[in-house]
């Protein structure tokens, strides 16, 4: 497969390591962003992840897309991992990416990833995330492969919060949105031998 990445982004492999079914690309200027890619099982409807996502759509929100809610279940088995948790922002939805064929249904989704050092405080209730992460990101779903695939550009924003220029965060949210954007419709799948 091959996508275009921004210019004067660094592969994270080079420095540390990765999981095998992922690739990891940080921005070497600007913002503090990464991109990950990676290769996921497929999410079926009756998984616990699956179960766990319906948990988590806002009020009002359609639960018949078994495909979209793929996508938060993968967002949910992320942050239970790390013990973060997460809110969706906006989505998960269809898209229909520009410039490249259709391998499988793509959801594009966002979420604020919210991640605590010190998960209750005297009162026993949670207290304001340490850090708080953009998390904009697509999945495409390659049913003959049994696999989903997940790009997601993350952007921590707890800091950019603090930083003297108001315009920060919204600069970097749009950065990212865009970002995405590229990612998605440059992505190509050129030798599906690959997933065996």
């Amino acid at each position: 497969m091959s996508v275009e990445l921004p210019k004067g982004w660094k592969n994270i492999s080079n420095v540390r390591p990765i999981p095998d079914n992922q690739e990891v690309f940080a921005s070497g200027t600007g913002y503090d962003m990464s991109v990950i890619v990676e290769l996921l099982e497929r999410v079926e409807s009756d998984s616990e992840a699956m179960h766990a996502a319906v948990s988590k759509m806002p009020p009002g929100a359609s639960t018949e897309d078994v495909d979209a809610l793929a996508l938060l279940a993968h967002i949910h088995d992320i942050c239970d991992a790390n013990r973060d948790q997460f809110e969706v922002v906006d989505g998960p939805k269809s898209s229909h990416p520009t410039g490249r064929t259709q391998e499988g249904p793509t959801y594009v989704c966002e979420v604020n990833i919210l991640s605590h050092s010190t998960r209750i405080n005297h009162s026993n209730a949670l207290r304001e995330p340490d850090q708080v992460t953009k998390c904009y990101m697509f999945m495409v779903r390659l049913v003959q492969q049994g696999t989903d695939m997940l790009v997601h550009v993350n952007l921590p924003i707890t800091p950019l919060k603090y930083n003297s220029d108001p315009s920060a965060v919204p600069d970097a949210e749009r950065q990212a949105k865009d970002i995405l954007e590229h990612l998605m419709n440059t992505l190509n799948f050129i030798d599906f031998s690959m997933f065996g």
